[in-house]
């Protein structure tokens, strides 16, 4: 592609022909190795790049893809929206000023809770980007997230049953006893206790 620039020189008009290259972005997910599942606000982070030097980049919206069972998205900085539904994530309205040729440029940052789920990674998806220009090349690379977890004894991982977790604590007539059931669905030590209405707590097992 060329650019034609009209140069006057001494009453003469010349015209001369400089290069201008198409435009190419690359839009890349971070990558994040042996995360708590505890974490709470747990920051994941997304990067641009360019051939160019931009000024006023608009991105109508960028659609992301990450295991609901992993990572919950609770909200994005920069001015943006985010939407989310079943792990389908969707983040619009992302205005970057300048772009700088071939500068890292921080795009925006969405925040989540890590959860232990029943998988211990997953893909961060860049699945499409709109742009309000008109760009010659979109890159999309996509990032991961992966858990740490205990491995001794076998898998920890959260599986799925045909019932809830769930506790029932019943008075049983005949001892004048409570009767406590639980069910879970990590195999483990867990311990329990029961708190009355005066703030009293009773260490029921360990």
């Amino acid at each position: 592609m060329h650019n034609i620039v009209l140069e006057r020189k001494d009453s003469i008009l010349v015209a001369n022909f400089r290069d201008m290259c198409p435009i190419r972005l690359t839009i890349t997910a971070s990558q994040h190795d042996s995360v708590d599942p505890r974490s709470k606000n747990y920051p994941i982070d997304f990067f641009i790049t360019s051939n160019e030097d931009i000024t006023d980049l608009f991105i109508h919206e960028i659609k992301l893809n990450i295991n609901k069972n992993i990572f919950y998205p609770t909200s994005v900085n920069n001015n943006c929206v985010l939407e989310s539904n079943n792990g389908n994530i969707s983040v619009k309205n992302i205005a970057v000023p300048s772009l700088k040729m071939d500068a890292i440029t921080p795009l925006f940052t969405i925040r989540g809770n890590v959860l232990l789920g029943d998988v211990i990674s997953s893909t961060i998806k860049i699945i499409d980007a709109t742009f309000e220009q008109n760009i010659e090349k979109i890159t999309l690379v996509d990032g991961y997230i992966s858990i740490d977890i205990c491995q001794t004894g076998g898998s920890r991982l959260a599986k799925s049953f045909d019932y809830e977790p769930s506790i029932t604590v019943a008075q049983n007539p005949a001892t004048d006893l409570l009767e406590v059931e639980c069910k879970v669905i990590e195999v483990g030590n867990y311990s329990l206790e029961i708190v009355d209405i005066l703030g009293q707590s009773t260490v029921i097992k360990k």
